[in-house]
């Protein structure tokens, strides 16, 4: 059997070790990455991506640049979740602490709506994905439209500003309009 192919179990192992490398700690490897990741993205929120909080709503962009609009969860209405799961009081006070501990670190937590997924996901997007804060009106406006940007682009309910530095979300029919970077 080639081990490059098949992995055997002390490769598998995240403590295991060769005659060349020192033991190697795969989990303790994610984490530190995942924490230098963090520090560097906090150091390029802007302003208005750094506003998006508790039961805020938001526009933003996938991993694949497909946009992308979200709510991000109140603490009480994530605590229910829980409950509804069967949790304990302590098991909410502990999701409850890595839910602020995670907010800290840039993510926020709530329904995460696409063309891809119109009913939406609940999970975790970071700020970095985030562009920038919208209404409730707005984002029922993307609902109107299933999420699809092009959809959106066609009826004219997202486009460029006249002045072509920034992107408008809303039309003349929902009264609404919020500037977001371009």
């Amino acid at each position: 059997m080639n081990p490059s192919v098949h992995p055997t179990p002390s490769s598998c192992n995240p403590q295991s070790t060769d005659a060349t490398r020192q033991p190697v700690d795969v989990v303790s490897a994610y984490f530190d990455e995942r924490e230098r990741w963090e520090d560097a993205a906090a150091t390029r929120l802007t302003p208005a991506q750094r506003a998006v909080s508790w039961d805020d709503c938001w526009i933003g962009l996938s991993s694949d640049d497909q946009f992308v609009f979200g709510r991000v969860a109140t603490v009480d209405e994530c605590a229910a979740r829980e409950r509804t799961c069967g949790a304990s009081a302590e098991e909410i006070e502990d999701s409850t602490q890595a839910l602020h501990e995670a907010y800290a670190r840039g993510y926020r937590l709530g329904a995460v709506f696409s063309a891809e997924h119109p009913e939406g996901n609940f999970e975790s997007i970071h700020l970095s994905n985030v562009l920038h804060r919208i209404t409730s009106a707005q984002l029922d406006l993307a609902r109107m439209f299933n999420f699809d940007a092009d959809a959106m682009r066609r009826a004219g309910a997202l486009h460029r500003h006249p002045d072509g530095t920034s992107l408008v979300l809303g039309n003349s029919r929902t009264a609404v309009e919020t500037i977001l970077p371009g």
